[in-house]
């Protein structure tokens, strides 16, 4: 079934912010993530003619995704994100805290990144996936090209890894 325009901006209106998220998520930019986010919808669109309903839209387009950010990735590759690349991306958003509240979450999503940081890739971008993306493990499988119980024993190390690091945070 080839989507319409109807159906498209359906698709944008549900996932669009939780593709951004993750692709922000795995890229450490705004901009970037704002880029790659309007370049899978592009993807997407430019291909709708061959799009054939095997699955979820979700988990089609978190592939269009994740081949992005590869792409990106290899581009980027020689240089190091510098750290005001990576503050930017977890910059806490405004909403009327006050400053020790914010001072509090700013001190946790940066102890977060840390030890996200300890994590293997693949384990970053299963969780990413799982939490920012919303997707079932099964589409994660689909997506990493990795058998489930790959990607579930993948998950559950990384989780097990931030709690041991992170504790009561």
């Amino acid at each position: 079934m080839v989507p319409d325009e109807e159906q498209f901006a359906q698709w944008v209106n549900l996932y669009g912010s939780r593709i951004q998220a993750y692709i922000q998520s795995r890229v450490y930019d705004s901009a970037t993530a704002e880029d790659l986010t309007q370049e899978t919808f592009c993807r997407a669109w430019s291909a709708r003619n061959t799009y054939q309903e095997q699955g979820s839209p979700k988990k089609y387009l978190f592939c269009i995704a994740e081949r992005l950010i590869i792409d990106y990735r290899r581009k980027r590759r020689p240089s190091f994100f510098d750290n005001n690349e990576i503050q930017s991306a977890f910059e806490p958003v405004d909403n009327g805290e006050s400053a020790e509240q914010k001072l509090v979450l700013s001190e946790n999503i940066q102890k977060l990144y840390s030890a996200m940081k300890t994590l293997s890739d693949i384990q970053q971008k299963t969780l990413m996936l799982r939490y920012y993306g919303q997707l079932s493990f099964a589409e994660i499988s689909d997506i990493v090209e990795m058998p489930l119980g790959t990607v579930l024993s993948h998950c559950h190390r990384a989780l097990e890894k931030l709690r041991g690091i992170l504790g009561d945070v």
